[in-house]
């Protein structure tokens, strides 16, 4: 009954690094949370303030260029892990890329001027 309550029996959950290629998926983890983050904020102030896409080019300005920044990250991040980490994590990268090219489509209204 003991051995039921210990923690052998239970993989335990990493929460710190221990390996470099996990460090270094850290180290992309807020570019990756930038990707749909950045469409979700621009999403949400479309909904506060209308349909009226003259006035959301503030923070058009901030999320394109962030855009840009996480692409070129991303790209070398991808190249990285290819070479040094396992391959899930470089399909991973690859898929927050592709990721990338879908919500900046998706921002193409934002970018339109009355």
């Amino acid at each position: 009954m003991a051995q039921l309550f210990s923690l052998g029996h239970i993989r335990a959950m990493k929460i710190i690094p221990k390996t470099g290629s996990e460090w270094f998926a850290l180290f992309l983890l807020p570019f990756k949370v930038f990707v749909p983050g950045g469409w979700l904020m621009l999403a949400i102030k479309r909904d506060i303030i209308g349909y009226r896409m003259d006035t959301s080019t503030d923070l058009v300005s901030i999320v394109l260029p962030g855009y840009f920044i996480c692409f070129i990250v991303l790209v070398l991040g991808a190249m990285i892990q290819h070479s040094i980490g396992p391959r899930r994590a470089y399909l991973s990268t690859c898929g927050f890329i592709v990721a990338l090219f879908v919500f900046g489509f998706l921002m193409l209204p934002y970018l339109a001027h009355t």
